[in-house]
């Protein structure tokens, strides 16, 4: 378009975008990949720093002074859902866009509104029926948000997660496949599971605010009557993720067929753990006063390690016990789980948006979700707690209570809804153990994001790493 700025000032555009993940890279090179003038659109694929940088799907309005995100625009809202809509095409330079419908679309077209919260990706929602989520980096290969839900459509779990209505996917040259887009039914709600336990643990704590029982056994009486809400929210939530896990471990084809766990899987995990423990106690060691403050000295960390040691070679013990591998969520957390007005739905299967497209879709241990499910209880009792108004200790007291409550409720809810998942073993302590691994994996990754955006949340964490190493010598699930 030749009232188009520069190039070059595109990527200060792209690094100001709430989506765009390369923000704390210097970038050097942009390329047009592909690109197609349609509507007044400006479609382009670009690439940064040269042939081995990531692309981009980047349609833009431009004009002389500045670039303006084209997902704004009714006109390439409206595009986008008649390209599924109708099985369309758009034709680029090198390649093509083409749009998938599934046989629940309608083909008229809503009016769309631009979601500002996402990150990652950039969503519309057209009228009340419909929610498109773009993956603004572009990778080849099917999203396994998309693959998931094709999966799901019509097993056990099929009213466990929205609907699909369609899909987009960039065809390059080659004939290469690459997904851009997933149209899902939108889901009337209230929130995610977050944000329910959230209101439901401020009134908690605030019922709690002038209570300090004598002894523990009065504190769990009350606590089980006062946090009633919650324990039915905590029986849906471990039933749904049950449900979830039988319907990927049974779902058609190949690419979901549940394969026998070998040690050398075992062996490739502690391998990661370990270096990531090693690369969180030298950046624990660069922020001395934040750890002083959470209660951890180098020294601390450096003990935790034969138990961390016994904690991980539980996971060897998975493969002797004969578990198998299955398709995963990859990452859950109660984030991830809408609560709608016909139950809570699980959302965003592609996994952690910045690991590599064969990892996302890789079969995994399920308790990997569970133990993502329960770190964010961990988190949500915190939260809550520091949410209200301070002194915070009576209300840490029982958070951590409820803490303790919620993960055993949630957990009994989803040992009963998985039954005789092949992924989990038959040994009740064998299990708890692998768990406490599981947990302790993510709680290290929670350190190095603490340390870099919550120094005062630290504790949370390090707390999770004790709680799951004393579990590994002997707790309970």
């Amino acid at each position: 378009m030749s009232s188009s700025p520069p190039l070059a000032t595109l990527v200060p555009w792209l690094q100001a975008q709430r989506w765009f993940s390369g923000k704390g890279r210097a970038c050097t090179d942009v390329a047009i990949v592909d690109q197609a003038v349609v509507d007044a659109v400006l479609v382009m694929l670009v690439r940064l720093d040269g042939a081995a940088g990531e692309v981009w799907l980047v349609p833009v309005q431009a004009t002389d002074a500045a670039w303006h995100d084209a997902f704004a625009l009714p006109v390439w809202q409206q595009r986008l859902f008649g390209l599924i809509a109708h099985n369309g095409t758009l034709a680029l330079t090198h390649g093509r866009i083409v749009g998938r419908a599934t046989a629940a679309l309608p083909t008229s077209v809503p009016a769309a509104r631009l979601v500002t919260a996402e990150q990652s990706n950039t969503s519309l929602i057209y009228g009340d029926r419909a929610i498109l989520k773009c993956y603004r980096r572009v990778v080849a290969g099917i999203n396994p948000d998309i693959e998931i839900g094709q999966a799901l459509a019509s097993g056990p779990a099929a009213t466990l997660v929205p609907a699909l209505l369609g899909s987009l996917e960039y065809h390059d040259a080659a004939g290469v496949v690459h997904s851009v887009g997933m149209l899902q039914a939108f889901e009337p709600n209230d929130g995610d599971a977050w944000q329910r336990l959230q209101r439901l643990l401020a009134d908690l704590f605030v019922a709690t605010a002038a209570i300090e029982p004598h002894d523990e056994a009065t504190a769990e009486a009350m606590l089980a009557r006062l946090a009633e809400d919650t324990w039915r929210e905590l029986d849906r939530l471990g039933h749904l993720v049950g449900v979830v896990h039988r319907a990927l471990a049974t779902a058609p084809g190949p690419a979901f067929a549940p394969r026998p766990m070998q040690h050398e899987d075992a062996a490739g995990w502690i391998a990661g753990v370990w270096r990531a423990w090693h690369a969180t106690g030298a950046l624990l060691a660069h922020y001395p006063a934040a750890a002083a403050q959470a209660g951890v000295t180098p020294s601390d960390w450096a003990g935790f390690e034969p138990a961390l040691a016994q904690c991980l070679a539980r996971i060897a013990d998975l493969a002797d016990a004969g578990v198998a591998l299955s398709r995963v969520h990859g990452d859950l957390h109660l984030g991830q789980i809408l609560m709608s007005n016909r139950g809570p739905l699980v959302l965003d299967f592609e996994g952690e948006p910045l690991r590599p497209l064969h990892e996302r879709r890789a079969h995994a241990s399920p308790l990997k979700d569970v133990a993502g499910m329960t770190r964010s209880l961990s988190y949500a009792a915190t939260a809550a707690a520091f949410a209200g108004a301070p002194p915070y200790g009576p209300a840490l007291r029982w958070a951590e209570r409820w803490r303790q409550q919620a993960r055993a409720r949630f957990l009994a809810a989803y040992v009963v809804a998985a039954g005789d998942l092949p992924g989990l073993p038959a040994d009740a302590a064998l299990r708890d153990a692998a768990l406490a691994a599981f947990e302790l994996e993510r709680a290290i990754y929670e350190v190095r994001y603490e340390i870099a955006n919550r120094p005062d949340w630290l504790q949370i964490p390090l707390h999770g790493i004790r709680s799951a190493l004393h579990a590994a010598q002997g707790g309970s699930m």
